[in-house]
C-alpha cells in the first residue's frame, strides 16, 4: 500500500496551540479510514490575530475544513484527473523523446555514410596520388594498405610483361628500398641457381672489378646490399636512406643483373672456378703461400684439393645436423616437383657443374620478363626504379614462355606411402655416438592454395602443438621420452619443429634430438599416438594462441 504525505502550511500561532490539538484530531479521525493518511494544517496566514472564544475558534476552523477539503467522490475526480493529466505528460514527453533519438540517429547515419563515403574517396584520391606516370608501363593495380599506412601501385612493362610493385609509405623518413626477385627453380642439385647468384656479383659491362658490390660498400651510405638463393628464386635487394645512393645501387644491381662478365669470361674461365669449384694445389696439405711455389714441383710435397667459394659454403651447410633434416626433409615431401632439388648445391654434385651450365641456367631464367621488381619508397624513389628498369629491359623482348617455366607443380597431397630415410651426418669428438641420433617426422598440409582463414588455422595449431614448452604435443613427446631415459645416466631430449611456410605447401614438422639407437623406430608411432589423442582445445588454450598469433602478425620484424 502506497502512504503518501501531504503538509499545508506552517505551525499554528502559540496562543492557539490547546485547540489545534483538537482540530488535529478532528482531521485525523475524519481521514483514517481512506487508506489515505494526512495531515492537514491552515497556513497561518489565515489564523485570526485577536483572541476568541474556543467554541468560535473550533467553528471557524470547522468551516475552513470543508472548504479545504472536498467530500470523498469530488477528492478521487480530482485525483484522477491530476493522474491521467501526469500520464499525458509522460506520453508527450516519451514521443518527443523518441522523435529526437530518431532524427539523431538520421542525421548521423548520413553523416556516417558521408564520411565513409569521403573516406573511401580520400583512400582512392591517395592511391591515385602514388600512381607514376610512365609511358612504358601499364598500371595492373592499385590500392591502399591501411595496416601499414601505404599505398601500392602494381605495373606491367608493356613490352617484356614484367611486373613492377612499389609501395609509398605515409611515414618517408626511413629507408628506401629496391629489389629484384628472378624465378630461378633449380632443374638438379648442381647449385647453378646458387654459382650465377656470387658470378654476377663479379663484374658487369658497366662496372669490370673483380668485386665491385665490396668496392661500392666502402663508400656508400647503404643500409642493406645483399643477395639471397632461395628454392624457387633468387633476391638481389639494396636499402638506403640516400636517393642518389640507392640510384647507383639501382644501376649496379641492374647492369649486373642483365649484362655480367661472367658471359664473356675470357680469363680461363676465372669467374666461375672461383665461384663454383676448382683444384688448388696445396703443400702439406696447407695452401700455397708465395714462397713456396718452389715446392709444387716436388713430388713429395704437392698436392691438389678442391676448391671454390659455393662448394666450401655447401660442405659447411651438410655438415649441419639441422641442415640435413629440413634439406632430407623436403626432398622426400616434393619428391614429384623440382622442390626435390637444393638449389643451393650438394656438395657431391657440384662437381659435375660446368662454366656451359651456368651460361643455360643464365639464359633461361635471367629475363625482364621473369623477374618481378619492388621498390619501398617515396614517388622519387618508384620514378627512378620505373625509369631504371626500363632502361634495360627495352633491350629485351618478351618471352611469355619463360613464366610457365618457372612455376612450380604441386606436389600429390596423396603419398603412396610413407618415406622413411637414414643418412649419416658428421660428429664431433665431444658427441656421443650413442646419443646422437635425430629423427624428424614432416606432414605435407595442402595441395591446392591455402585461404587466408586456413593459413591463420594453422599458425594457431601450430603454437597450440608446439609454441611452448607446455604445449601438447611438445611437452607428452618430452616426457615420453624422458620417461624412456636410464637412471644413472639422463641426456637430455630436446624436442623441437613447427610450420616451414616457405612453400606454397606447407608442412609441419617435429623433430627430436639426442635419441638412443633403441628409440629411433618406436618415435614414429609414439609421434602418431600423441597425434591421435589430441582431439581438443580448451577455450583458454585458443584465447592464448590467437592472442600470440595475432601479435605475431602484427609485428612486421616477425617475418611471418
Amino acid at each position: 500500500m502506497v502512504t503518501h504525505h501531504f503538509s499545508i502550511g506552517t505551525a499554528i500561532t502559540s496562543e492557539e496551540e490547546e485547540d489545534d490539538g483538537l482540530f488535529r484530531q478532528s482531521v485525523n479521525s475524519s481521514r483514517g479510514g481512506d487508506g489515505i493518511r494526512g495531515s492537514f494544517q491552515a497556513p497561518s496566514v489565515l489564523a485570526p490575530s485577536r483572541p476568541q472564544s474556543s467554541f468560535s475558534n473550533l467553528s471557524r476552523r470547522f468551516h475552513l475544513w470543508r472548504y479545504l477539503m472536498p467530500d470523498e467522490s469530488e477528492y478521487d475526480s480530482i485525483y484522477r484527473r491530476q493522474k491521467q493529466r501526469r500520464r499525458r505528460l509522460l506520453l508527450g514527453a516519451a514521443i518527443v523523446l523518441i522523435a529526437v533519438v530518431v532524427v539523431f540517429v538520421v542525421v548521423t547515419g548520413d553523416k556516417a555514410v558521408e564520411n565513409s563515403n569521403k573516406s573511401a574517396d580520400g583512400d582512392n584520391n591517395s592511391a591515385d596520388s602514388s600512381v607514376v606516370s610512365h609511358s612504358a608501363y601499364d598500371v595492373a593495380q592499385k590500392a591502399p594498405i591501411p595496416d601499414i599506412q601505404a599505398n601500392m601501385v602494381l605495373y606491367r612493362h608493356k613490352k617484356t610483361r614484367a611486373e613492377f610493385l612499389t609501395i609509398i609509405p605515409d611515414d618517408l623518413d626511413q629507408d628506401s628500398v629496391f629489389g629484384l626477385s628472378v624465378k630461378t627453380l633449380a632443374e638438379d642439385n648442381s647449385g647453378a641457381p646458387h654459382v650465377l647468384m656470387h658470378a654476377l656479383w663479379d663484374g658487369s659491362e658497366k662496372y669490370p672489378l673483380k668485386d665491385p658490390i665490396h668496392e661500392y660498400h666502402k663508400g656508400s651510405l647503404a643500409t642493406y646490399l645483399e643477395a639471397t638463393c632461395l628454392e624457387d628464386r633468387t633476391l638481389y635487394t639494396a636499402a638506403s636512406r640516400n636517393r642518389k645512393d640507392l640510384q647507383n645501387m639501382q644501376s649496379l644491381l641492374l647492369d649486373a643483373l642483365f649484362v655480367p662478365l661472367v658471359l664473356k669470361d675470357d680469363h680461363k674461365d676465372r669467374i666461375f672456378r672461383e665461384e663454383a669449384w676448382r683444384l688448388d694445389p696445396t703443400v702439406d696439405g696447407g695452401d700455397v703461400e708465395p714462397e713456396d711455389e718452389a715446392s709444387l714441383f716436388d713430388p713429395n710435397n704437392a698436392n691438389l684439393k678442391f676448391n671454390g667459394d659455393t662448394l666450401n659454403m655447401q660442405k659447411a651447410i651438410y655438415t649441419d645436423p639441422d641442415e640435413l633434416l629440413t634439406r632430407y626433409a623436403r626432398r622426400a615431401l616434393f619428391g614429384n616437383t623440382r622442390y626435390q632439388f637444393d638449389a643451393q648445391g650438394v656438395p657431391s654434385d657440384i662437381f659435375s657443374l660446368r662454366k656451359i651450365d651456368v651460361s643455360n641456367f643464365y639464359k633461361k631464367h635471367y629475363t625482364p620478363t621473369n623477374t618481378q621488381v619492388f621498390v619501398y619508397g617515396s614517388l622519387d624513389d618508384a620514378q627512378d626504379g620505373l625509369d631504371a628498369f626500363d632502361a634495360y629491359a627495352k633491350t629485351h623482348q618478351s618471352r611469355m614462355d619463360k613464366l610457365e617455366m618457372s612455376l612450380a607443380s604441386w606436389q600429390d597431397f596423396n603419398l603412396p606411402r610413407a618415406a622413411e630415410e637414414i643418412h649419416a651426418y658428421p660428429s664431433t669428438q665431444e658427441q656421443d655416438d650413442a646419443t646422437s641420433f635425430h629423427v624428424m617426422t614432416s606432414w605435407l598440409l595442402n595441395d591446392s592454395k591455402l585461404t587466408s582463414k586456413a593459413e591463420l588455422a594453422w599458425r594457431v595449431i601450430e603454437y597450440l602443438l608446439m609454441g611452448t614448452s607446455v604445449s601438447i604435443m611438445k611437452k607428452s613427446l618430452q616426457l615420453t621420452l624422458e620417461s624412456q631415459q636410464s637412471s644413472t645416466l639422463f641426456v637430455p631430449v630436446e624436442v623441437v619443429g613447427g610450420l616451414d611456410t616457405t612453400y606454397q605447401q606447407w608442412q609441419f614438422s617435429v623433430a627430436v634430438k639426442g635419441l638412443r639407437h633403441d628409440q629411433v623406430k618406436p618415435i614414429h608411432s609414439q609421434i602418431d599416438d600423441i597425434v591421435k589423442q589430441i582431439t581438443t582445445f580448451s577455450k583458454v588454450e585458443l584465447d592464448a594462441a590467437m592472442n600470440v598469433v595475432e601479435m605475431t602478425q602484427r609485428d612486421l620484424s616477425s617475418g611471418r
